[in-house]
């Protein structure tokens, strides 16, 4: 039996956050196994696999390490970021 890809918004956005940490981990040209301070290798495979199984502690401490922009940032709860937007924390 063939795999099918998931369908619809949350579809997209599993595969938006497995392409926002794959592309951060090639950017600071590391390994799944370089995240070991922030994550255990088999849970980040895992998660990569089922990234709604994310605890937003495991992201912040791979934010600590992958330095997620702004844009990734947004795109991984599903926003786009507007043009001409703020840095990344507004007062």
């Amino acid at each position: 039996m063939s795999k099918t890809k998931p369908l619809g918004v949350y579809g997209e956005r599993k595969n938006t956050v497995r392409c926002i940490i794959n592309a951060g981990i090639k950017r600071r040209a590391l390994k799944n196994a370089d995240l070991k301070s922030a994550i255990n290798e088999n849970t980040l495979g895992k998660r990569k696999r089922l990234p709604e199984t994310f605890v937003l502690g495991e992201l912040w401490r791979i934010d600590d390490i992958l330095h997620f922009t702004d844009a990734e940032i947004l795109q991984m709860f599903g926003r786009v970021p507007k043009e001409g937007g703020y840095g990344r924390w507004k007062h």
